[in-house]
C-alpha cells in the first residue's frame, strides 16, 4: 500500500496550522469581546451605585435643620447647606460659584481639571441623643450622659469623636404652633444649630459614660439666621434632644494607581481641622453639577433657569441661588481597561472638559439625573 508522500503531510500540516490559528484568533476575540462586555458591565452597575450615593446625601441636604441658604446682614444671600465649585483649575482656591466666597478648609485631595465640586452639609448621620437641663453649664460646655432622659435606657455615645465627621451639634427646642387652616394647628419643632468648638471626649464617670463636648453659642455669622426667634443664646430649660451634623465634599480626584476615583471628603473633628478622603467609587472621570433656579416663580425650571450648564455656564447670582429647586447631576465612568477597537470619542457632560483621562479606547458610561433636595427656606424653620 502506497503511503503519503513527503509533501502531502506537509501540506496536511500546513492546513491543519492555518485552522488551528484561525480557531485560536477567534478564541482570543472572542475573549476580548467578553472582557470588554464585563468591563462595560461592571461600569454600569458601579454608576448606578456612584449615583445613588450621591443623591442620597443631595436629599439629605440641609435635613438637620440647616437651610439651603441664609440671608447676609448687608444684604444677598450666602450658601450654607449645598454649595459648589464648578470647572476645578489647577491652583484655583476651593471657591464658591454662588457669591465668590472662599470655603473654610481646604480638602485633602486636588479635583481633576474641569471637574465641579458638590458640598452637602447639615447631613443627619447619628442618631438623636436625649438631653436634660442639667447636661448643659451654662457657658458653651454640653455633657451628654449615656442614659436617656427620656427613655432611661443607655444611649450608644460611641459614635462621635474623631471617627467621624461631625461639625455641627443641633439641639431640638420647645415646639411652637403653627395654624394650618380650618381652624386648626400642630406643633413644629424648632431646631437650633451650633458650632462644635472643640471636639467631643467621651470619658467614664462613676461607672457611666458621658460624652462631653464645647460649642460656640454666639451670634454666629453662619448660623444666625436659623433660629426664628433670633435669639443666639440656646436655653438649657427648653432643649431635650441634640445630635451631630455631616459636612460632606464630593470630589473626582486621582487615585494611587493612575486612574481616578470618586472621594469623598468628610471633616474629622470640631471646626474643620483635619478632612478624611475616602475613596467611594474607582474609574469616576467627571462629575458635574447643574443648578435650576425658578427664577419666574411658577414651580419649574426652564432652560434660561439652568446655571453651569452648557447653555449657561456662568454662577447664579446669591439671590438667585436662594431660589433654587432642582439639581441636575452628571456622572461619567469608564471601563477599568481600553477596548482596542474602540476608537469613538466620549461627549462631555454639562460644561465640563472632554473626557479622555487614561487616553483612549476606553468605553464610557453617564449617567444624569435632577433631584430636589428637602430643605429650609432661607431664614425660616419651614421645611419642604
Amino acid at each position: 500500500m502506497r503511503g503519503f508522500s513527503l509533501v502531502e503531510a506537509l501540506l496536511a500540516l500546513t492546513i491543519l496550522s492555518l485552522v488551528v490559528v484561525s480557531f485560536l484568533g477567534f478564541l482570543t476575540e472572542m475573549n476580548d469581546v467578553v472582557r470588554v462586555q464585563g468591563d462595560v458591565t461592571e461600569a454600569s452597575e458601579d454608576l448606578r451605585n456612584c449615583v445613588a450615593l450621591v443623591v442620597r446625601q443631595i436629599r439629605m441636604a440641609g435635613a438637620g435643620g440647616l437651610p439651603l441658604f441664609a440671608p447676609r446682614p448687608e444684604g444677598g444671600f450666602r450658601p450654607l447647606a449645598v454649595d459648589v465649585v464648578d470647572g476645578f483649575s489647577e491652583g484655583q482656591v476651593m471657591e464658591s460659584s454662588a457669591g465668590g466666597e472662599a470655603w473654610t478648609f481646604e480638602p485633602a485631595r486636588y479635583p481633576i481639571e474641569g471637574t465641579d465640586v458638590l458640598r452637602i452639609r447639615g447631613v443627619m448621620t447619628t442618631p438623636i441623643y436625649g438631653l436634660a437641663a442639667d447636661d448643659f453649664d451654662g457657658r458653651g460646655r454640653c455633657s451628654i450622659q449615656s442614659i436617656s432622659p427620656w427613655t432611661g435606657l443607655d444611649q450608644d455615645l460611641t459614635l462621635s469623636g474623631s471617627m467621624c465627621g461631625r461639625p455641627f451639634l443641633f439641639a431640638l427646642q420647645a415646639p411652637f404652633t403653627i395654624s394650618v387652616g380650618n381652624g386648626q394647628s400642630r406643633d413644629i419643632a424648632q431646631w437650633r444649630v451650633v458650632e462644635i468648638s472643640d471636639e467631643a471626649v467621651i470619658e467614664n464617670s462613676g461607672g457611666a459614660a458621658r460624652m462631653n463636648l464645647s460649642f460656640d453659642d454666639g451670634p454666629s455669622a453662619a448660623f444666625a439666621s436659623l433660629n426664628a426667634a433670633r435669639a443666639f443664646t440656646v436655653k438649657p430649660a427648653e432643649v431635650f434632644s441634640g445630635g451631630f451634623l455631616d459636612d460632606f465634599v464630593f470630589l473626582v480626584s486621582k487615585n494611587g494607581f493612575g486612574g481616578s476615583s470618586l472621594y469623598r471628603l468628610r471633616v474629622t473633628s470640631g471646626g474643620g481641622a483635619r478632612v478624611l478622603a475616602e475613596e467611594m467609587v474607582a474609574n469616576v472621570v467627571d462629575l458635574q453639577v447643574a443648578l435650576g433656579c425658578d427664577l419666574d416663580g411658577d414651580g419649574q425650571v426652564s432652560e434660561e433657569e439652568w446655571f453651569l450648564s452648557r447653555d449657561r455656564t456662568g454662577g447664579p447670582t446669591g439671590e438667585q441661588m436662594a431660589k433654587l429647586i432642582v439639581f441636575r447631576l452628571s456622572i461619567a465612568i469608564r471601563t477599568q481597561q481600553p477596548d482596542r477597537r474602540w476608537s469613538q470619542e466620549p461627549k462631555s457632560l454639562e460644561n465640563g472638559p472632554s473626557m479622555t483621562v487614561g487616553g483612549s479606547g476606553y468605553r464610557y458610561r453617564s449617567m444624569t439625573v435632577c433631584i430636589k433636595p428637602r430643605k429650609a427656606d432661607a431664614g425660616t424653620r419651614r421645611m419642604r
